[in-house]
């Protein structure tokens, strides 16, 4: 790992090989713990470390693998909240259409109730005793 390693000096080495630690331990952290401002950061200190002459191909391909995976994550709660306000928007429609039903219900309610009182005179009308001329005259 550290095999053309330059740093001659102590304090350099043991700060090198802490950033390293802390790029291991940043890693190990769960997605939703990471940014993806920690994970560049993480990219640049292997970079570094790189420049350094620390041998870190395998860590470069595990950053990688966690920058996608954590891109993936990203992408999918984007989708996610994509998809909550077309459903907010749906709802909201239905919610509309269901009070247009409500209204053609009683607009339907009323007119039902209406034929049935003009049924109801008609046939009283159609009971009551025909007119004579003399009722009329």
């Amino acid at each position: 790992m550290a095999l053309k390693f330059r740093a001659k000096n102590q304090r350099m080495r043991t700060s090198s090989i802490n950033l390293l630690l802390n790029i291991i331990e940043t890693m190990c952290q769960s997605l939703q713990d990471l940014s993806i401002d920690d994970l560049g950061q993480a990219e640049q200190a292997l970079t570094y470390l790189e420049n350094s002459g620390f041998k870190v191909d395998w860590l470069e391909r595990k950053l990688e693998e966690v920058k996608e995976k954590k891109m993936e994550e990203q992408i999918g709660k984007s989708r996610m909240q994509e998809l909550e306000e077309e459903l907010k928007v749906f709802k909201q429609r239905c919610s509309d259409i269901e009070a247009l039903l409500e209204k053609e219900k009683q607009k339907c309610s009323d007119i039902e109730a209406l034929l049935e009182k003009e049924k109801v005179k008609a046939l009283a009308a159609a009971r009551a005793p025909p007119l004579r001329l003399d009722d009329v005259v």
